[in-house]
């Protein structure tokens, strides 16, 4: 399958029409101004909120602007019934989120936010004697963004294990171990990153049995807020089984005034800000699985349909 006409319906990324009109026909159409012949005449759409099915248009690929496909849940049967191609955008996110990760657990670690506050009241006291180097990291999730986490957080810690669906071995981590078989990997885990996507198998996966293993360290997550659950995540916080919760995703976005983690004293909110996508991260991709599929082959940054990541 070789596609020629690009339709894009979001402002957001509207210039990507100009961007890539070298490889492609493109139209940008706003939302409100669809026609059902800017739908007859795509065959391929990029975007984050997709207007319509695959089955009531021409559409048979679909490049998500975001590595996240969250917003395709609902159409996932009818991509598969259709044989769409779902591409997404991978880009420098990986690297951009284990620079957050990076920043905020060594900025917790090192009591930054209490010399903050001590500037503010003109306060000098030193402190700052805990260290991460002799900690051990967990990343729940081994692919683009966990491995990247991996690899930065490496040289700041003793020891960096993975817990992934099949526990294959990856050369970013010292073990990892199956999420169906943790053995102790959870509970000697210092600090634990949470970096997986929202699949039906991933809901809520992050629970009291996880949290049960935990007797210390800092959380964070940086995948999608509803791998977790948060009631048990409050619990294992109240009980200390958690120590600090660094959390750049939550099941509800954005998270409601009055929501508990907003004022919890072991919290730390971030607007789900730690690896924004880059124009040139789309269109990059966009190229790179466009150049796959003239050549017939499957792209890179393809989907798999049944996993769904």
């Amino acid at each position: 399958m070789t596609p020629h006409h690009l339709l894009i319906t979001e402002q957001a990324i509207s210039e990507l029409a100009q961007r890539l009109s070298d490889v492609m026909q493109t139209r940008y159409v706003p939302y409100s101004d669809l026609r059902l012949t800017d739908l007859a005449w795509a065959d391929a759409w990029c975007g984050i909120r997709p207007p319509i099915t695959p089955a009531a248009s021409n559409i048979r690929w679909i490049h998500a602007a975001t590595d996240g496909i969250d917003q395709f849940h609902e159409m996932r049967e009818d991509i598969i019934e259709t044989k769409t191609l779902l591409t997404h955008t991978v880009g420098s996110m990986p690297h951009r989120i284990a620079e957050f990760v990076v920043a905020a657990v060594l900025s917790h670690v090192r009591g930054f936010e209490q010399f903050r506050k001590n500037q503010d009241n003109q306060l000098w006291e030193p402190s700052g004697t805990q260290s991460a180097m002799g900690m051990t990291a967990l990343i729940v999730g081994t692919g683009n963004v966990g491995s990247a986490i991996a690899r930065l957080l490496r040289p700041f810690v003793k020891e960096v294990n993975g817990l992934s669906r099949t526990g294959s071995d990856n050369d970013a981590f010292d073990c990892v171990r199956a999420m169906a078989d943790p053995g102790d990997i959870v509970r000697k885990a210092d600090i634990v990153v949470v970096a997986l996507p929202n699949t039906p198998q991933t809901l809520s996966v992050i629970n009291t049995e996880f949290f049960a293993d935990m007797s210390h360290g800092i959380f964070v997550n940086v995948g999608r807020g509803v791998t977790v659950d948060h009631e048990a995540l409050r619990v294992a916080l109240d009980s200390a089984q958690v120590d600090h919760a660094l959390l750049d995703v939550c099941d509800v976005e954005p998270l409601p005034a009055g929501d508990w983690r907003w004022t919890h004293p072991r919290v730390t909110i971030f607007p789900h800000s730690s690896g924004i996508t880059s124009m040139a991260d789309i269109e990059s991709e966009f190229r790179s699985a466009y150049a796959a599929l003239s050549q017939g082959k499957c792209p890179d940054n393809a989907i798999d349909l049944q996993v769904w990541y």
